[in-house]
């Protein structure tokens, strides 16, 4: 995917989950593959949100792809993604890209669509539908008029390039009828009111986000959510593990002992820290997930 996106597959690629472009929030970014100095980019990119509106698009536009960042801030809100990037600062890979020098934000974990609200959001603010900037970027960019300009002249692009009522409503309509013979769940009425109810926004989405940039811009009231402070790395954990999952029956809460062949290294402050052969837990939750829980023997 990276060779056909990009120029080159050669650069890094990190996950942001609940972490945002400040200063404070770097050690929070997950690197998967790639040189680790391509932080120093992402650490850029933080400072230059402090710069003024006259250096701003220069200076962010050096670390960060800003003609890629429009397009994909608009979908996000286009789509009603509100557990994402621009909207609770979650959910989203950055990709360095060596060949061009620059950071490109990919979208991860699109299972909450639809919908103009974030359950972390304060009571009483009503979200425009057209734009959301709760996180760093796109709040700063959101405050620069030739920023704001750009955003939603790529948000009427993809009204016009991408956002095809009829094809996206037969695309649903498609998978109803592939998934349906395989459900095992007993509230079928329940999967035909999710369908239902998301065929409805991808109707009403064009009028109700022209609706508000006819004319003047919404604007963004919502005062900047803090992230959890105070974190610092304390060292490294690499686990593999082949478990056999056993029948745990009907949830009381508790984990129980299960089989399973586990190799953990753990290393605090460069120390390595015994943890073979740890004792392996499962638990059966109310979502219907099993919770895995590696322990020390005798610790914790």
């Amino acid at each position: 995917m990276f060779r056909r996106t990009f120029s080159s597959a050669q650069g890094t690629l990190y996950e942001g989950t609940v972490c945002d472009f400040l200063l404070e929030s770097l050690v929070r970014f997950e690197r998967k593959f790639g040189p680790k100095k391509a932080i120093l980019n992402i650490e850029q990119a933080c400072v230059a949100l402090d710069s003024d509106d006259e250096s701003l698009l220069n200076k962010l536009g050096k670390y960060l792809d800003l003609d890629r960042f429009y397009r994909y801030w608009a979908l996000e809100v286009l789509i009603g993604h509100w557990d994402g990037y621009v909207s609770n600062k979650n959910n989203y890979f950055v990709y360095f890209d060596k060949e061009s020098d620059q950071l490109n934000f990919l979208p991860w974990g699109l299972d909450q669509l639809a919908t103009d609200r974030n359950m972390f959001w304060r009571r009483g603010f009503n979200p425009p539908k057209s734009v959301k900037a709760d996180a760093a970027i796109p709040r700063r960019l959101y405050k620069n008029p030739e920023a704001k300009r750009q955003y939603f002249t790529e948000m009427r692009s993809l009204l016009i390039e991408v956002w095809d009522e009829d094809k996206l409503v037969k695309q649903i309509d498609d998978l109803q009828a592939m998934i349906k013979p395989h459900r095992i769940e007993k509230d079928f009425w329940s999967f035909l009111d999710h369908a239902s109810s998301f065929k409805k926004f991808i109707r009403g989405r064009r009028a109700d986000v022209l609706e508000e940039i006819e004319g003047k811009f919404p604007e963004w009231t919502l005062e900047m959510r803090e992230l959890p402070r105070h974190i610092s790395k304390m060292g490294d954990c690499n686990v593999t593990f082949s478990i056999q999952v056993v029948d745990l029956g009907k949830s009381d809460g508790r984990f129980s002992e299960a089989e399973a062949e586990v190799k953990v290294s753990l290393k605090i402050g460069g120390d390595a820290v015994p943890f073979d052969p740890p004792v392996v837990q499962l638990r059966r939750n109310g979502r219907r997930s099993l919770p895995l829980r590696f322990r020390r023997p005798g610790g914790s």
